[in-house]
């Protein structure tokens, strides 16, 4: 009889428990439905808040719900990517590696670092080999280059070539040919060896000056004939130095006016950055000052030529070119019996330094870096002035006896429009 009660009993637990499942279940999903409907409210409430972030709404319960922080298991909203509207500037503007002649395109900006003319040089030295070897039957392949590039070195320095020529032939075939791991230095050691041998089997004269008294009698011949702005670059370039191309480039933004704080002298910037035309060694933003010992009232020409510009981006000697310039020194010195000198505008750059060293108005390594001349051995013809001298017999007396009155015209010609 126990054991009948105890059976009965467990039978009974087991169908109240059948009998209350169903309700458990729809409990639970009633649980989820809450849960679910709390956060949709949720998320409709932030994005409520984040359209709306000043209003602060109230619901019916009174209270605003509380957002629950997300789990580590819940997804991170990601953040938002911008898309570029169509027709916005990059951020990175298109630069072009055009150059003017045919070179590797490996080499193309090691080729823009060779001004456009010295380019085309070698391209006619480069293309005058292939015709000789052609011709001779030798061959310019890996192995053979360097030895029929010598062959080539002799053939030219027997016909009486330039070593200039044989020097575009060596450093032309290397840029626009060779293409090698190595170094340029280390390419085709035998006819660079030739050149060598070249230079000192027949040297060439080195560029000698003229003294500034000379170039002061051409300046103002130049101006009586009318060319104002080349009598004035023959003053300028004279006493900076310069080149005739860094001359001819030399614009109003370019010119430095004396402070009291920062310079009390006039000075230039040779190629600025902003124009991405660098000097002969590639340099920029070069300075030199009008701050020479006796030349101090050269800043009136200065100020004459940049009383013409308006703009920051014009030129000083306006439309003048370099022929011309040339044209207006030889016509000069034809009139002044000079012509035997064959000067030109070049001559100025070494005509300052020489004149300087002559007369002991600055040193060697003064000279050095107002000329910008970064090895010691470009400094050597100014250190013996017999090449100057001997030209300084070819030029007649009257050209030095008038030397001291062109100057003083030239000056006050220049210094007119600041005196009315």
């Amino acid at each position: 009889l126990k054991l009948t009660l105890v059976h009965a009993n467990v039978m009974l637990k087991r169908s109240i428990a059948q009998l209350l499942r169903p309700s458990n279940v729809a409990s639970q999903q009633l649980s989820v439905q809450r849960k679910g409907a709390l956060t949709v409210a949720s998320i409709c409430s932030t994005r409520s808040t984040k359209q709306f972030p000043s209003s602060n709404r109230t619901y019916s319960s009174g209270k605003t719900p509380q957002l629950s922080k997300p789990g580590r298991n819940e997804d991170k909203r990601k953040p938002k990517v911008t898309l570029k509207k169509p027709g916005t500037p990059s951020r990175f503007k298109p630069r072009s590696l055009h150059v003017s002649i045919d070179v590797p395109p490996e080499k193309r900006l090691r080729a823009s670092q060779v001004k456009p003319l010295t380019l085309q040089r070698y391209h006619k030295a480069v293309l005058e080999l292939d015709d000789w070897c052609l011709k001779q039957r030798f061959s310019l392949g890996p192995k053979k280059t360097d030895n029929s590039i010598t062959k080539f070195l002799h053939s030219m320095c027997e016909s009486g070539r330039s070593l200039t020529d044989a020097r575009s032939v060596v450093y032309g075939f290397i840029l626009l040919r060779c293409s090698s791991d190595k170094p340029e230095r280390f390419l085709l050691p035998q006819a660079k060896d030739a050149l060598k041998g070249w230079a000192t089997r027949f040297p060439v004269h080195s560029r000698a000056g003229l003294d500034l008294r000379v170039w002061d009698v051409i300046a103002w011949k130049c101006f009586e004939q009318g060319n104002v702005t080349t009598a004035a670059g023959i003053l300028l370039q004279g006493d900076t130095y310069m080149r005739p191309s860094e001359l001819l480039r030399v614009t109003r933004g370019a010119v430095l006016m004396p402070s009291k704080a920062k310079s009390r002298s006039w000075g230039i910037v040779i190629d600025p950055i902003e124009y991405n035309v660098p000097t002969k060694t590639g340099e920029f933003d070069d300075c030199v000052l009008l701050d020479s010992p006796g030349r101090e009232d050269l800043a009136v020409v200065l100020k004459f030529l940049l009383k013409q510009c308006k703009a920051s981006s014009d030129r000083l000697f306006g439309g003048l070119t370099l022929a011309t310039y040339n044209s207006d020194i030889s016509q000069a010195c034809g009139i002044l019996g000079l012509e035997r000198l064959r000067l030109t505008a070049h001559m100025l750059r070494h005509s300052g330094p020489s004149h300087d060293s002559y007369h002991k108005v600055r040193s060697l390594d003064a000279i050095q870096q107002r000329g910008r001349w970064k090895a010691l051995s470009s400094m050597n013809r100014y250190r013996k002035p017999g090449r100057m001298l001997i030209l300084h017999q070819m030029v007649p007396e009257q050209v030095w006896a008038s030397a001291s009155m062109a100057r003083r015209n030239l000056i006050r010609e220049f210094s007119k429009p600041f005196r009315q």
